[in-house]
């Protein structure tokens, strides 16, 4: 007596539907069916790229640097026919010059390397403050956490464009001019003091949550050091909520940097900055208009793609909205 056996095969799409993705992928479906997301990185990475290749793309012309050298457009070559008052656009100078003969579209690109070099090195202080005090305060208890949650507080206490603006005038105040890198990197560090205190409460509060979490419990009972605990469990399962900050914080950093230019303390020169090209603009608002709009335009643009891909990060990490 034979026994008969029937098979059923499943459909292809049904299987294909019910197969497991990996996070990452999961990650990149969601901000693939996000069109702002879309837009907003590549524009971001567009403008890395203009920022990495700024020497290569400054078009040939006839402009006199520093060095009294004629040869491709640098941020501080001055193009002699054009030095007294601010060109239109010609053959030559695609978006025009300004009052001092400098190349607009060349203090552009060289303004995007700026601003995208100030953001980065200041997340990355941003990062190593904000989420060192903030996980340690979190895992802590007791003193340790109200220590230092009262100095995050101080630090709320204060407007951060002002916190800033007092940063920097303190590092350049003094008799001596410092060299403009100097300066620069004193602008960094006044940004980077005055932005970890929100990424501080983040990471510590995510820390708080996840230190009662039965593999913390797990790892604490077997001997595991607090600091191994710290920044081999806890850590791992905080990128995803510092990613999405440290993306959104870049636009109020490059928003901040351009502040601080158009106000005087910001990109020492000859470094070109938006925010300073903005300043040099306004008093030709009425005769030379493009002046003034290229600048607002490349800043408004680089904080909203920012701004949106932040947006999009959070919705795409959130584990509440995976299915």
């Amino acid at each position: 007596m034979t026994e008969n056996t029937t098979s059923v095969s499943l459909p292809d799409d049904h299987v294909s539907a019910s197969a497991p993705t990996s996070p990452a992928k999961d990650v990149l479906r969601r901000l693939l069916r996000n069109p702002a997301a879309v837009l907003s990185g590549i524009y971001v990475i567009t403008l890395v790229l203009v920022a990495l290749t700024a020497p290569l793309l400054a078009r040939n012309g006839h402009g006199t640097g520093m060095n009294g050298l004629i040869s491709h457009w640098n941020f501080d070559d001055i193009d002699t026919h054009y030095s007294s008052l601010p060109a239109p656009p010609d053959s030559i100078h695609r978006l025009g010059t300004d009052n001092l003969g400098q190349d607009i579209l060349c203090r552009l690109i060289y303004g995007a390397r700026v601003s995208l070099s100030v953001a980065v090195l200041v997340v990355l202080i941003e990062a190593f403050i904000g989420v060192s005090l903030g996980l340690f305060a979190g895992y802590g208890s007791g003193i340790r956490d109200l220590l230092l949650m009262r100095i995050t507080d101080v630090m709320f206490a204060f407007p951060d464009i002002l916190l800033a603006l007092l940063v920097v005038a303190v590092l350049r105040s003094g008799n001596h001019p410092l060299p403009p890198l100097l300066n620069m990197g004193g602008l960094i560090f006044a940004l980077g003091v005055v932005a970890w205190p929100g990424l501080a409460r983040l990471v510590r509060g995510q820390a708080l949550a996840l230190r009662e979490k039965e593999y913390i419990e797990a790892a604490r009972a077997s001997g595991v050091k607090d600091t191994a605990i710290i920044w081999r469990h806890l850590l791992p399962n905080l990128l995803s909520p510092i990613i999405v900050s440290i993306t959104q914080d870049a636009a109020g950093v490059i928003l901040a940097e351009a502040t601080l230019s158009f106000l005087g303390l910001g990109v020492p020169a000859p470094y070109p900055s938006w925010g300073r090209m903005i300043e040099d603009a306004i008093g030709f608002k009425d005769t030379y208009p493009l002046l003034l709009i290229a600048p607002c335009l490349m800043l408004a643009l680089t904080v909203m793609a920012f701004n949106f891909l932040g947006d999009a990060l959070r919705d795409a990490l959130d584990p509440r909205l995976r299915q």
